[in-house]
Parts: structure tokens; C-alpha cells; sequence
């Protein structure tokens, strides 16, 4: 039987999960058609393409990426300390995983927040 802590968690790795898939699918290809755009000249911006503290859509995509990364991050470190004693080669490589998203889903947005939310006020 399941607790309601145990079912928010895997509601949270599936939330984390979908959104990971999501956003990165939409990061990649503004990636990949600002790119193509730019480089053959068909568009002409006012802003640095990709800058970080330009550039509002990658700002906040990158945000939105590295948000669901900390999400998904700390659902499998919940749940694989819940599930058993950390026992077996799994458990440890999956701790292993989860702890070096969550660091790095951490970095990103101590990197892109503060740009993003500048970006959103002068928006307002």
C-alpha cells in the first residue's frame, strides 16, 4: 500500500519526466532554427542570439529545462530512498545520477533565473 507521499512522488517523476521531454524537445529546436536562420542571414535580430542575458526565449527555456531536471532529480532521489535500503549496484548508480542532475539543474538556474526574472519585470 502506498502513501500519499509515495504517490506524489511518482506523480512528480512523471510531471518531471514529460516536462524534461517537452521543453527540451522546444529548446533544441529553437536551437537549431535560430541557428539555421541566423546563419543564412534571414532574419535580422536586435539582440544577441543564445546570450544569456539577452536572449528572453532561451533564458526561459533553459529555466523551464533545468526546473523539471531538479523536479525529476529529486523524485528518483525520494523515491530510491524510500523504495529500499540502497542496497544493490542500481540503487547506488541511480543516486549517482540523480544527485548529478540535481546539481547541475541547480547551476542552470542559479544562472538563468536572475536573467529571466529581470527579463519578465521589464516585460511588465
Amino acid at each position: 500500500m502506498s502513501t500519499v507521499f509515495e504517490r506524489t512522488l511518482r506523480r512528480t517523476f512523471r510531471l518531471g519526466a514529460i516536462g524534461i521531454t517537452v521543453f527540451s524537445g522546444l529548446f533544441f529546436l529553437y536551437l537549431l532554427g535560430g541557428e539555421a536562420m541566423v546563419s543564412l542571414s534571414t532574419v535580422h535580430l536586435t539582440y544577441h542570439f543564445l546570450g544569456v542575458r539577452s536572449d528572453f526565449a532561451f533564458d526561459l527555456l533553459t529555466s523551464l529545462v533545468a526546473l523539471f531536471v531538479c523536479l525529476f532529480s529529486l523524485s528518483v532521489i525520494c523515491l530510491t530512498a524510500l523504495g529500499s535500503s540502497v542496497s544493490t549496484y542500481r540503487d547506488e548508480v541511480s543516486l549517482l545520477a540523480a544527485f548529478t542532475g540535481l546539481g547541475f539543474g541547480m547551476g542552470v538556474l542559479n544562472t538563468t533565473v536572475p536573467a529571466t526574472v529581470r527579463l519578465l519585470i521589464a516585460l511588465l
